[in-house]
């Protein structure tokens, strides 16, 4: 992913903005927050939500995630392509809470970090760890459809 943009967020956040490589969709987005459950935050998973479109109320399926396990595409409400999706938790590789939106059919990924760590570290400290996320999501996108096409 490349670096764009880092902006004021509110109530003491910064919001940095990546673009993916590729336009993605709905599979990339459930792959990638996948891998952010499985490799970072399977003990600080705080929030995960859905939205139909960007700044629209977003429905809560945190519980819902939990209770399966953590696996996303076990989530009903997620088996249906949304807009937008949104996870936030307590990363224990970068040591910090952090909020993740991937939106639908674009290539645009922002990530919401405290001001303070973003100063303390640099608007490029989540580089590396935004690359590993996009390249985990794309693997396990192409082993699935690889699976499904020798069944």
């Amino acid at each position: 992913m490349i670096f764009r943009t880092i902006e004021n967020g509110s109530h003491g956040w910064k919001s940095l903005g990546y673009t993916a490589t590729w336009g993605y969709g709905w599979d990339f987005m459930l792959d990638a927050a996948q891998a952010l459950i499985d490799v970072d935050w399977k003990t600080g998973l705080d929030k995960v939500t859905w939205s139909h479109l960007a700044n629209t109320e977003p429905v809560d399926v945190t519980d819902k995630v939990k209770q399966a396990g953590g696996r996303l595409r076990d989530v009903k409400e997620l088996q249906d392509e949304h807009g937008c999706l949104t996870l936030a938790g307590v990363s224990s590789i970068m040591k910090v809470p952090m909020q993740i939106d991937f939106y639908n059919q674009t290539q645009v990924v922002r990530v919401y970090l405290p001001e303070s760590y973003v100063k303390e570290n640099k608007s490029h400290v989540l580089d590396n760890y935004m690359n590993s996320i996009e390249i985990k999501a794309y693997c396990t996108d192409t082993e699935r459809r690889v699976r499904a096409e020798y069944k």
